[in-house]
């Protein structure tokens, strides 16, 4: 049986409320479906990202650790993780919901 979830997957380790909101807001304003996942071990956030990105059958992952957010992709060749400059933590979460619908990135 297949444990992913048909949905972006934000992995959080002692995330900041606002970030995550932030983040969060990002992908309700592109239309995305999202899961919260609470870890219970210390992780930097391009580790959580990756993890998500695993557990989500769309294959798109955000971690959050403290206000440091990442995303990363499970593609058919492998995990990708991509850094944009001075993105907020808004827009990667837009971002995150555009790559599931194949829209470009802003």
């Amino acid at each position: 049986m297949n444990n992913q979830k048909t949905s972006i997957i934000v992995a959080c380790y002692e995330a900041d409320v606002v970030t995550k909101q932030e983040v969060l807001a990002g992908i309700e304003e592109e239309g995305g479906l999202v899961e919260t996942v609470q870890e219970e071990l210390k992780y930097v956030e391009k580790t959580l990202a990756e993890r998500a990105a695993k557990q989500s059958a769309l294959g798109t992952g955000i971690g959050i650790y403290k206000n440091q957010v990442a995303i990363a992709f499970n593609t058919q060749v492998g995990l990708a993780n991509i850094e944009f400059e001075q993105m907020t933590a808004r827009q990667t979460g837009q971002n995150a919901a555009r790559y599931t619908k194949n829209k470009p990135f802003i």
